[in-house]
């Protein structure tokens, strides 16, 4: 359930960032696209359907329509994620101490104990797609910096 919410987390930010979404057209239309970039009265973007970039004028295009789909479609995976951590109880949590994980890729089956998966393998693995996200999201213009990665501190009072 933990690695759900994380997971759905790092979803909603790629959502927004990496994913095919709809360029809609104000006559109704759409064109699929991974990415789009405004330049003055043109709007250039890459064609999925094509696998290339394309450029259309600013002005056929309904950029208000198009970051309302996308802003939804992030705001539900967040809302998720909030709802799974949201759900669990700390004693649940506590009771899997000790516990056999058995983590199986294709044929392999690697036996672990609950405490063990978790800093060995899932929190290692969260942090490398954290940070790969981030990376991603920081390459494609995305204003955020090492507070947005590292979160509120934790002070002493």
């Amino acid at each position: 359930m933990i690695v759900r919410a994380v997971l759905l987390f790092l979803a909603a930010a790629l959502t927004l960032y990496s994913e095919t979404f709809k360029l809609y057209l104000k006559d109704g239309t759409y064109q699929l696209t991974r990415e789009y970039q405004v330049d003055s009265d043109r709007i250039r973007y890459f064609s999925t359907e094509r696998g290339e970039w394309e450029e259309i004028p600013k002005e056929l295009i309904d950029l208000d329509k198009t970051d309302r789909e996308r802003k939804a479609r992030s705001d539900v995976l967040v809302k998720e994620a909030r709802d799974e951590l949201a759900a669990l109880k700390p004693e649940a949590v506590n009771a899997l101490l000790g516990r056999e994980v058995i983590f199986k890729l294709g044929e392999r089956a690697m036996p672990f104990t609950a405490e063990g998966f978790l800093m060995s393998f899932s929190l290692p693995n969260f942090f490398f797609h954290a940070t790969t996200t981030y990376d991603i999201l920081r390459h494609r213009g995305v204003q955020i910096g090492k507070r947005d990665f590292m979160g509120r501190l934790n002070l002493k009072k």
